[in-house]
């Protein structure tokens, strides 16, 4: 397979979606309200309703373990200031400061949408990115589950990346999984003081 192909890559999209949030909002006990986003009944999510109310943490959680779209969605409305649009434009920009020459975003989410694609190199190099500058990413995608606290009621989430507490050396990262992307997984592991990405 070619390191640099582009490829559609579902999920896996959330990792860019985590960065600007951890970038751009540094507490996360911030209280974000949901926007008017209702996801589709097939789509990954834990049934946020429309001016619901929950941290940022509890978004993140949400977001990277059960992959869910909606608290993607509710991240990426809050940080973009109210506007996906202007959310998924700044995903583009921190795309290319980083160097992923293979990468655009279409979406916060990962669904199937046209030219929202990257390669396997680039996820790599996000992924270390972002295990490299941001402990609580490192910690949370470590994790086979969590509670939140925050919203309407007490949630509790599983990671949907199954080698979490199964292999214990492995850390993380992010599953995907659509149609057109087929199954994903951007996985770490580390062992005798040496950490391996893949995609």
């Amino acid at each position: 397979l070619n390191p640099n192909r582009r490829l559609p890559i579902a999920s896996a999209t959330k990792l860019m979606t985590a960065l600007l949030t951890l970038e751009h909002e540094k507490r996360l006990s911030k209280i974000f309200t949901q926007n008017n986003y209702v996801a589709a009944s097939v789509d990954s999510q834990i049934g946020l309703v429309p001016g619901e109310r929950m941290s940022v943490r509890d978004l993140m959680l949400a977001m990277m373990l059960p992959s869910a779209d909606d608290a993607a969605e509710d991240l990426a409305y809050n940080v973009g200031g109210g506007s996906v649009g202007h959310f998924v434009g700044e995903m583009d920009v921190r795309a290319r400061q980083l160097g992923l020459t293979h990468t655009h975003y279409t979406t916060p989410i990962g669904l199937d949408t046209p030219r929202n694609y990257s390669s396997p190199c680039d996820l790599v190099k996000l992924a270390r990115y972002l295990l490299q500058h941001h402990p609580f990413f490192r910690n949370l995608v470590a994790l086979p589950g969590a509670t939140l606290r925050t919203g309407r009621f007490v949630r509790h989430v599983v990671n949907r990346n199954s080698l979490i507490g199964r292999v214990p050396w492995i850390n993380g990262v992010k599953t995907g999984h659509t149609t057109e992307a087929g199954y994903v997984l951007v996985g770490s592991g580390t062992r005798g003081g040496m950490t391996l990405i893949s995609a």
